[in-house]
């Protein structure tokens, strides 16, 4: 009982951990919903289901049947005219006994003797020895193909489930992204046209600048227009992520669920602590599949040698029946009509041929990978030096933002001016949030300690 409430308590800590984090709730959701998970899961249950029937079509063979016979005398009634002649009351012809009755028509009996009961039991044995000949389970041609796709249906099975977390967090960073630019958007349109309307009060009375006006106003348009936009994109990009999802736990309160996600700030640290993924299992999976499809090709030309193969079969057949009577066949079939076969001449040089062009796709499709993950490491490089450049850029705007509070209050400074140093400040910010996102991704990904 101790061990059920435990348990209970730890799935509820569980529970609660995940949402607390929306991205370990979205990760967890996507991993059990997402339809890209369950065809990988199906295929992988069907893969096992192969590879387990596989072993029982080399089993022995063995029909069994019964049969039983049994029968008694029959009489075919049938009348006919009486013919120009008078016969007798009993007469036999040609082995059908004909009995005379009244009304000048006659009775034809056709006997049908009693036979033996009979009673037996037939038993068939058939084995393909072929299958004997290499070692069994390991270099078998079907049993080595169930095997690998077996192992295939795995990897792609992990591999979908790297694929689903990483755009989990690329959907996470973006929609970050736009939600920052949005608040941002919302705030410009709100501060160009409270300075637009100043500046309308001011032209009133003939003491303030139409250029600025102008400019305000224009920029109050343009914040408007980017404000549609960008609610647009938000409204698509909801939509995107919960049919990814695939859950309806938070389609009731998404609105809740999507504001979490502006809150999260150790969401890599969370992720990390929670999920093994980086871009090495991306690769060694990659590399696992390809050593497969290798180890499939070379499954292919032992099925292709077996079926060129002298093929032996063995079958016995036993009846036996009641009366004591039985009979037991035993056959042995050879066939060697493949030995002759045009292709039995051309396939060791086309194995060959296929093997090579293989091993050649291989060797590009891995060192792709590598040169992949050495580019990321570039990235994640070029991404830390524009962090650097953004702090030097935002330093400087927010000292030149305390100095134009100062410039503005003395009316050194327009509204306009320092209404765009305000918004500059703004961005910087956004663009510092969305750089670090970023940054943690490329540090999952290499497998680095996130910040």
């Amino acid at each position: 009982m101790k061990k059920i409430i435990l348990f209970m308590l730890l799935s509820l800590s569980a529970k609660l951990y995940c949402q607390d984090s929306t991205l370990l709730f979205m990760c967890q959701e996507a991993l059990k919903n997402n339809m890209q998970i369950k065809q990988a899961e199906e295929n992988y249950i069907s893969a096992k289901k192969y590879y387990t029937a596989s072993f029982f079509q080399y089993m022995p063979m063995f029909i069994l049947e019964g049969d039983s016979s049994f029968y008694k005398m029959d009489f075919k009634k049938l009348r006919e005219e009486k013919t120009e002649f008078v016969i007798p009351d009993y007469y036999s012809a040609n082995g059908t006994v004909y009995q005379k009755i009244p009304g000048g028509a006659e009775l034809r009996v056709t006997p049908v003797y009693d036979s033996n009961n009979t009673a037996g039991v037939s038993v068939y044995y058939s084995q393909s020895l072929f299958p004997y000949w290499l070692k069994f389970g390991a270099k078998n041609p079907d049993l080595y193909s169930g095997k690998l796709q077996k192992k295939m249906a795995a990897e792609n099975l992990e591999m979908s489930k790297h694929e689903i977390l990483d755009a989990i967090i690329q959907y996470f960073i973006n929609y970050r992204d736009l939600r920052n630019r949005i608040n941002l958007a919302e705030e410009k349109l709100e501060l160009y046209k409270q300075v637009a309307e100043n500046y309308s009060v001011i032209n009133r009375s003939g003491e303030g600048s139409y250029q600025d006006y102008f400019m305000a106003q224009q920029n109050s348009y343009g914040a408007a227009m980017e404000l549609k936009g960008l609610a647009v994109q938000r409204e698509l990009l909801e939509k995107e992520i919960l049919d990814f999802i695939n859950t309806q736990g938070v389609t009731k309160d998404s609105s809740y669920f999507f504001e979490k996600i502006l809150t999260e700030n150790n969401w890599a640290e969370n992720f990390k602590n929670e999920y093994e993924w980086n871009y090495e299992q991306t690769i060694g999976s990659v590399i696992e599949q390809v050593k497969i499809n290798t180890a499939y090709m070379d499954s292919n030309f032992l099925k292709l040698r077996q079926n060129l193969s002298p093929s032996l079969t063995l079958s016995a057949d036993c009846y036996v029946e009641k009366e004591g009577n039985h009979s037991f066949d035993v056959s042995v079939g050879l066939n060697l009509s493949q030995l002759f076969s045009p292709e039995k001449l051309t396939y060791r040089s086309e194995y060959k041929r296929k093997k090579k062009l293989q091993n050649e796709i291989n060797e590009i499709t891995i060192t792709s990978l590598l040169d992949s993950k050495k580019n990321k490491e570039k990235e994640l490089d070029v991404l830390k030096e524009k962090l650097i450049y953004l702090n030097e850029q935002k330093d400087f705007i927010e000292n030149y933002y305390k100095d134009s509070i100062q410039l503005y209050a003395e009316r050194q400074m327009s509204a306009l001016d320092f209404t765009q140093i305000k918004i500059a400040v703004k961005e910087v910010e956004n663009n510092e949030k969305h750089l670090k996102d970023l940054i943690n991704y490329y540090q999952l990904l290499l497998n680095f300690n996130v910040e």
